[in-house]
């Protein structure tokens, strides 16, 4: 196969994916908490287990110079920050979806909610750094 198609099987599986997610705004949060949320957090646990037990690849130091800089620079141009804000509005939505709940239990169900997610997302962070940290050698750190 040529890169022609990998292109193309990307472009079919990526859309349908927005296509599934998509269809019924109404069901967005539901869909992504179901679906697309175990499958990141199937394949971050596959890539942080890889990176433990299979370290000591040699891996070309310079192959990109000052990636971390560009990316990190370039990476806010993707409008991350507005779509946080959309997101969160959609978020606050469905937790008021179908429930009768007073402000203070609407607090204490978001506050339940990101905490949970903060703890599972810098649990996922530390890994991937001790990872990072154990193979640091590979990428020319010392």
């Amino acid at each position: 196969m040529n890169n022609t198609i990998y292109k193309y099987i990307y472009l079919i599986c990526y859309f349908g994916i927005v296509i599934l997610f998509s269809l019924r705004a109404s069901k967005v949060i539901e869909r992504v908490g179901k679906i697309l949320t175990p499958i990141l957090l199937l394949l971050l646990f596959l890539i942080i287990v890889k990176g433990i037990f299979f370290s000591g690849l040699s891996i070309k130091p310079d192959i990109y110079p000052h990636a971390f800089k560009k990316g990190f620079l370039e990476g806010y141009q993707t409008m991350d920050t507005i779509a946080s804000i959309a997101y969160a509005g959609i978020i606050l939505k469905a937790i008021k979806n179908g429930r009768d709940l007073t402000q203070k239990q609407e607090y204490i169900f978001f506050n339940k909610s990101w905490s949970c997610g903060y703890t599972i997302i810098s649990f996922n962070i530390w890994r991937l750094c001790t990872c990072w940290s154990k193979n640091a050698l590979c990428f020319g750190y010392k």
